[in-house]
């Protein structure tokens, strides 16, 4: 008799090798994207896949950056408010701490996180799960604006608005590092279901594009019905720690092992 966390590995590889045959183009996000944008009185949204499928209007205006440690938190330099996942304000509002300039966030669950790029460089801070108490962690010598939180290695990943993408302990000290094919990368957000990054580069058509967590380019998908492209987005947490053996994350493996092979072949 065979472990049964064997076997749940061999049938995910099977169904990995059968999609990645017969699969189509990669298309968006495989869970829910939550995102902030400032068009007009400011909006908060959810897309999954292609679609999508929430959008309401901000409670207090301005909010910018965006965690989900349970619910949707909104934060600005200015204050921020409270939904639920299905966009219905809870009433519940935030004071902002009335410094820096907040482009994304992120939370481990017990805290949330933001960048502040307003000084031409980047301050990381750590707040409450209800964005109060920032404190600084640490800085770094680019321009970074968006960040997500990586619970594999209990750390930070970066964006920065001249191309790069960092990873860094929650002390600051670097782990790696990549450009992205797009050069710039608004925010960043980790889907925990396939460990994989998603970020929007305010291009025509507002596309939201994946790499995997080395570096490599996944794909692409567009949301040109939304009013302007997204400025901060979180995917919710599934777990601490991204689910092993992850069949979503077998399958992005496969679709990009995929498209190398097509395109030695078309070379």
């Amino acid at each position: 008799m065979y472990p049964t966390s064997l076997c749940r590995r061999v049938a995910c590889l099977v169904a990995v090798l059968c999609l990645a045959t017969f699969a189509p183009a990669l298309a968006g996000p495989i869970s829910p994207l939550y995102f902030t944008m400032l068009s007009g009185p400011g909006f908060v949204g959810e897309l999954q896949g292609s679609a999508v499928l929430n959008l309401w209007s901000q409670s207090v205006g301005g909010e910018n950056a965006i965690a989900l440690p349970g619910s949707v938190r909104t934060m600005s330099s200015g204050g921020g408010a409270e939904y639920t996942f299905a966009g219905v304000p809870t009433g519940v509002t935030y004071i902002g701490p009335g410094f820096g300039n907040w482009r994304d966030g992120t939370t481990d669950g017990a805290y949330n996180y933001s960048v502040d790029g307003s000084m031409g460089s980047s301050g990381v801070y750590r707040f409450s799960n209800t964005w109060g108490n920032p404190t600084l962690l640490f800085t770094t010598g680019a321009l970074f604006a968006g960040i997500t939180y990586d619970p594999s290695n209990n750390s930070l990943w970066l964006s920065s608005l001249t191309g790069g993408i960092e990873n860094r302990s929650m002390s600051g000290a670097l782990q790696f590092s990549f450009n992205p094919t797009s050069g710039v990368a608004l925010f960043l957000a980790m889907d925990y279901q396939d460990g994989t990054l998603w970020m929007a580069n305010g291009a025509s058509g507002n596309p939201l594009l994946q790499y995997s967590r080395s570096g490599v380019y996944l794909g692409f998908d567009s949301y040109p019905s939304l009013p302007m492209y997204p400025m901060s987005g979180e995917f919710p947490m599934i777990q601490q720690g991204i689910p092993e053996p992850a069949a979503g994350l077998l399958l992005a493996s496969g679709l990009a092992a995929l498209r190398v092979l097509r395109r030695r072949r078309q070379g």
